[in-house]
């Protein structure tokens, strides 16, 4: 991969045309949001050592859109296969592995993205887990 590298003077006004603006508005659209209020994120079949991750999107998205769901670097939660889940639609089931002695003293947390097409928005989120 490579390295990019930009700089803005914050002493000086910047022209918002100027390209280190640009560069730096363009940045900042590619971070995550956090998940809108209007999308559900929830657990069921949850067990000792799995459960589902259900996200739901709103009724205002596409019923055949396409997504992803790329899961947080969370301690003692997995995805069961992959590294990633695609859903097509508005409903995405994701099986998920849980490891509760592995949680290195954290919360037990299901986390990610969810991204929309090729450079679109994302979105973050985390879930708790419930003791089993």
């Amino acid at each position: 991969m490579g390295r990019g590298e930009g700089s803005v003077d914050l002493a000086k006004p910047v022209d918002a045309r100027a390209r280190a603006a640009q560069a730096l508005a363009t940045s900042l659209a590619q971070l995550p949001k956090p998940l809108p209020s209007d999308w559900k994120a929830s657990l069921s079949e949850v067990g000792a050592d799995r459960a589902v991750l259900v996200l739901e999107a709103p009724a205002s998205v596409s019923a055949d859109a396409t997504w992803q769901f790329i899961p947080g670097d969370t301690p003692g939660v997995l995805l069961e296969s992959g590294y990633r889940a695609e859903a097509k639609g508005r409903i995405l089931r994701v099986p998920i592995a849980l490891s509760r002695e592995s949680t290195l003293g954290k919360p037990l947390d299901a986390a990610g993205l969810v991204v929309f097409g090729k450079n679109a928005s994302s979105y973050s989120f985390s879930l708790p887990v419930p003791a089993k």
